[in-house]
């Protein structure tokens, strides 16, 4: 009997030990569950924060685009995708000693199902310049620009497939490209385009330089600035006699 009772004793201790066991396995469980939630909550939180924040979706012109439709075995949906802007954005005007107003006419393409850039291109452009909004302004057709290019080449980016280049050297201004030449779609089509797209002046100084846009044109770039706008102190002695 009495080795039954110490029998029976041991068992209860080994059940009360694993059950205190199973208790703290759970307690660790649910409080690791509870942190990874909160983890979890917190990383959601913070980015929400981060892409609210004034300083992540403050806008910014960098560049345009529009897309070329393809119909290419009759899949629907394809298309070429042409991006367009000034190189080494934001763009100022030249100033010596200070900014070599080094911006190119920079044109990218690429296939808008996979990304796949698109290497085999013959493009050219004319270019117009304005001075002034005033001048934009009074304006009726590109014809009125205070200075044209024409027939300009946009030659392809050595070592960088889909991106091609017309060198040049800017002042501020409103610039404005009309983009034209034929488009090979991995040998599988060919797309022309001819479009015209202007720069965009920054909210400050207002003014609509879209009326000489050709339609499908979404997002744009920005028109060079006076490089003296970003000079701290406004005084800056430095940039006396350099105008």
């Amino acid at each position: 009997m009495m080795v039954w009772d110490s029998m029976m004793s041991m068992r209860r201790e080994v059940n009360k030990k694993m059950n205190k066991k199973n208790n703290s396995n759970r307690s660790w469980t649910q409080s690791r569950g509870r942190r990874s939630t909160i983890s979890v909550i917190a990383i959601v939180t913070t980015l929400a924060i981060v892409m609210s924040s004034p300083t992540t979706i403050q806008p910014a012109f960098a560049h345009a685009e529009t897309i070329l439709p393809i119909n290419v075995d009759d899949q629907p949906g394809r298309g070429i995708v042409v991006v367009i802007g000034h190189s080494n954005e934001p763009s100022y005007g030249a100033k010596p000693g200070i900014h070599d107003g080094m911006h190119g006419l920079e044109v990218t393409i690429s296939d808008n199902a996979t990304g796949l850039p698109i290497g085999d291109a013959q493009l050219r452009a004319d270019k117009y310049y304005f001075a002034d909004l005033e001048s934009f302004n009074g304006a009726t057709s590109v014809e009125d620009a205070d200075e044209i290019e024409e027939g300009i080449d946009v030659g392809g980016v050595f070592g960088e497939t889909g991106s091609y280049l017309a060198r040049q050297i800017v002042a501020d201004g409103i610039y404005g490209y009309r983009l034209y030449g034929n488009v090979s779609y991995f040998e599988a089509g060919n797309v022309t385009i001819d479009s015209t797209i202007f720069c965009a002046l920054p909210d400050d100084q207002g003014g609509d330089t879209t009326k000489f846009n050709t339609p499908g044109w979404s997002g744009s770039f920005g028109c060079p600035q006076d490089i003296d706008t970003i000079a701290f102190p406004t005084n800056n002695t430095a940039l006396a006699g350099l105008s």
